[in-house]
């Protein structure tokens, strides 16, 4: 592990800043069309949405300005900030850091609230009056209640005393290069380091807070177990629409914030209990908590979604009165939704909003993304393929071929989606991987060949990045190994991502094939939404379960275990070589050259950046895709837009190779200034032909200086989003042959 931590420090506050950044974008567009778009949703319930989403981007905003930390050490931990943000006291910065912790039991009373509405609104229809007018504001009073002791027991019982500075003073000292007493900090001690007791403030606070998760989440579980057990029965009279949609918000409700959020809580919150010697930076963990507010709106954005057939006529009032002479409608939950609203046609006359049923217009959209991705990404390749072949010369020795092999197969995978264009559609339990065009006058077969093909080079972009992770480590620790990437040895790396992509090809070629099982099962809805007969196209298709009995396809579930197994050994490849590289690279590079220790730390930014991007936006939700047809959700969601987004990487990874390794800004610079040099000379020369070409010359040698000042400024406006811990002199070194 190395001594300091102010690197991860950096990290967390740029995760905090992004966080904030998509949850605001997300939350906004839920808000308004929650506001303006779906008309008359939910009730009382769309006001419950909106609370949400707005606390959630406060949330999240206070984490971008006050970027608070969280820090293990054995017995106990620090919750403290390292800014300053408006010049505000220690004092005041130490009620608002406790009072961050107050706005997350804010979220979680919020979200006990919800399921207390839905219960109500199944089982209990009289009590839906606490909901409406002035009695709302019980709930209101109930989150600010739970926060406002969770926030006031942090502050008092967290205090920190002569024991706990003590006991930190030095951790902090050597993790963040600050005193303790310097900054606001709010602390916790399980045990008294003289004699081992128990601390009985400190413990009252874990006390507190765990009866507080306990109660909430005893309201959820017992709303929630209700709702799944007894909903078949209640809702069995309902229309199949509204079954539909009640089943979708308790999924919305129960699922995400329990598994990312609060469980890995309740284990921070006891793990001091435990004695682990341990020296752990929590504070990037911590600010990935701020992504559930994004994760929150995405969720109301796609997963509760209105069955696409229903019209007007299908919805009703849900609440009535139980005396039928004087029926009363005391609520209303109109559900069309607003995932709906965005691919509303706004020339339909039906009254209620509701996806289209053809979904051509979303292919348009996908083929228009994919051709702009294989243009960005060919520009800022080609510039990354020459710089690096001409102008950063002898860099990185073999690494530099890593690079340039690298960028040309994202070229090569973009171009394949620009050509071809394929497309992707989730319905219920499977989906469907297909082409609607034939480009060249291919054969349907031929086009199944290369349908797959393009995700055996998917595979071996994946590969290539484990190879990067694999090079840079034995460069760092393994020096004999390294004869693995000279001569003819260099080709295993070849045949490592070819195996790789061969394999997921023939994986998803051959066990994706469609039978008449799901040529029967996708007919329909392929015609509908597509225009165009299943049968007609090339396709791949997957269905988790027989339609008839339920019972799993295991030929098509073979083909989930096949591609997640190389996916977790490519992850596996790249977290063991990563976390080595990170917790072990300042002690091996401690008697480098500031040069050298410069390059190695630089090489290993790109890496964590490299990972990072296609983890968050490219592979995760992969994952999610290969695993939603075994939820059983309903639902008809066309793929191909977020599919054809997944092309934006390889430009994506360009441009953290032009933002973060300053020796290609210095090149281009160096390569513009010597085009720059020979043009003038050029001009110069010809200067004295005559007075009017000298005028013609002079003006464009002016407009030359200023494309060249354009150009300089470009480059420039790249740095400026370098972290600062990224801001390293520039150097040349051949790593194979230098360490």
């Amino acid at each position: 592990m190395p001594t300091s931590f102010l690197r991860l420090v950096s990290i967390a506050q740029t995760d905090g800043t992004f966080s904030f950044l998509i949850s605001s974008f997300c939350g906004i567009i839920v808000i308004f069309l929650t506001l303006f778009g779906v008309r008359k949703i939910f009730g009382t319930y769309k006001y419950l949405i909106v609370t949400f989403t707005t606390i959630g981007i406060g949330f999240t905003c206070l984490e971008a300005v006050f970027h608070p930390n969280f820090h293990f050490y054995i017995n106990g931990f620090v919750y403290f900030s390292l800014s300053s943000p408006f010049g505000l006291s220690k004092e005041t910065l130490k009620v608002i850091i406790s009072m961050y912790t107050g706005i997350y039991t804010v979220t979680i009373s919020l979200l006990a609230v919800q399921f207390i509405y839905r219960y109500w609104a199944l089982f209990s229809l009289d009590h839906l009056t606490y909901f409406s007018g002035f009695k709302s504001l019980i709930w209101a009073i109930y989150c600010i209640f739970f926060g406002g002791i969770w926030s006031m027991g942090v502050y008092n019982l967290l205090e920190m005393d002569d024991v706990a500075e003590k006991y930190f003073e030095e951790e902090m000292l050597i993790r963040y290069s600050v005193s303790i007493k310097e900054i606001p900090v709010i602390t916790f001690l399980a045990y008294e380091p003289q004699d081992g007791l128990i601390r009985w403030k400190n413990a009252s606070d874990s006390v507190l807070m765990n009866l507080i998760l306990s109660f909430q989440y005893g309201l959820m579980i017992f709303c929630g177990w209700n709702m799944h057990s007894k909903m078949e029965e209640k809702i069995a009279n309902f229309s199949v629409n509204r079954k539909h949609h009640n089943r979708q918000l308790f999924k919305t409700l129960i699922s995400t914030p329990t598994i990312f959020l609060f469980s890995p809580l309740i284990v921070f919150v006891n793990l001091p209990y435990f004695q682990f010697k341990l020296s752990l930076p929590a504070g990037a963990i911590m600010s990935l908590f701020n992504m559930y507010p994004a994760m929150d709106s995405i969720i109301i954005l796609i997963i509760v979604t209105e069955n696409d057939k229903c019209c007007a006529k299908d919805h009703f009032s849900m609440f009535r009165a139980k005396s039928s002479s004087t029926s009363q409608t005391t609520g209303q939950i109109e559900l069309p939704t607003i995932r709906t609203i965005l691919y509303n046609n706004t020339n339909q006359r039906c009254s209620v909003f509701k996806m289209s049923t053809s979904f051509l217009h979303l292919n348009s959209i996908a083929q228009t993304v994919g051709t702009f991705a294989f243009l960005i990404s060919l520009f800022f390749g080609i510039i990354v393929i020459f710089l690096t072949l001409f102008g950063v010369r002898k860099i990185f020795g073999t690494y530099k071929y890593l690079i340039v092999t690298f960028t040309t197969v994202g070229i090569g995978f973009t171009s394949l989606e620009a050509v071809f264009h394929p497309c992707l559609h989730f319905y219920n339990n499977g989906y469907v991987f297909f082409y609607l065009s034939y480009p060249s006058g291919l054969s349907k077969e031929t086009l199944k060949v290369i349908l797959s093909m393009y995700t055996g080079v998917y595979s071996v972009t994946i590969s290539l990045l484990a190879v990067q992770f694999i090079y840079r480590y034995w460069a760092l620790f393994s020096l004999n190994h390294l004869t693995y990437f000279r001569g003819c040895k260099s080709l295993i790396w070849a045949v490592y991502c070819i195996f790789f992509g061969g394999i997921w090809w023939m994986g998803v070629y051959n066990l994706l094939e469609m039978d008449d099982v799901t040529e029967k099962y996708f007919e329909e809805e392929i015609l509908v939404r597509y225009s165009v007969s299943i049968r007609e196209i090339p396709a791949l298709t997957f269905v988790a379960y027989e339609p008839q009995d339920g019972l799993i396809r295991w030929k098509n579930a073979s083909h989930s275990v096949l591609i997640n197994s190389i996916m977790v050994f490519q992850y596996g490849v790249m977290i063991y070589c990563g976390w080595n590289m990170h917790s072990k690279m300042e002690e091996k590079i401690a008697n480098f050259s500031v040069n050298r220790k410069h390059h190695n730390r630089q090489l290993f930014k790109t890496l964590v950046f490299q990972i990072c991007t296609p983890t968050i936006f490219l592979f995760s939700p992969l994952i999610i895709f290969i695993y939603l047809p075994y939820f059983q959700i309903e639902f008809s969601l066309p793929g191909g837009v977020i599919m054809s987004l997944f092309n934006m990487y390889p430009a994506m990874d360009s441009i953290i190779i032009l933002i973060i390794l300053t020796e290609y800004r210095n090149a281009a610079r160096k390569m513009l200034s010597d085009v720059m040099r020979k043009s003038s000379a050029v001009f110069a020369s010809k200067c004295c032909v005559n007075y009017v070409k000298h005028n013609v010359i002079s003006d464009h040698y002016h407009n030359l200086k200023h494309t060249y000042f354009a150009v300089t400024i470009l480059f420039s406006y790249f740095s400026i989003f370098e972290i600062k811990t990224l801001s390293f002199v520039p150097c040349r070194i051949d790593l194979e042959y230098h360490m």
